[in-house]
């Protein structure tokens, strides 16, 4: 990921990367260590994609799991507004489940 997040041209590369660690982040007691590199990817990625939103998402889970709970709505509400503009229906209903749950 250091690669990819400093490397110009690969910071989407990195964003996929920390989803993909999704599991390891949120259920295998890593949730601080995935907040910190979630970060840096969204940094990195402020385009209004599917990526972003997916990552959106998992962050505000990762903060419900650190107790950061105050952050874990603006996070799931710019989730759900990617999902609006991108017209993702699947990626809606996770953005609603997380804003519901919090």
């Amino acid at each position: 990921m250091d690669f990819s997040f400093g490397t110009a041209g690969e910071e989407l590369t990195g964003l996929r990367m920390v989803i993909a660690l999704h599991f390891l982040w949120l259920f295998c007691g890593h949730a601080a260590e995935g907040r910190v590199w979630l970060e840096r990817a969204l940094e990195l990625n402020p385009e209004p994609t599917r990526e972003r939103a997916e990552a959106l998402g998992i962050i505000a889970y990762a903060l419900s799991l650190t107790g950061h709970a105050p952050m874990i709505y603006s996070y799931a509400r710019e989730a759900e507004a990617v999902a609006h503009s991108n017209e993702d229906e699947d990626l809606l209903a996770h953005t609603v489940f997380l804003l519901g749950a919090y």
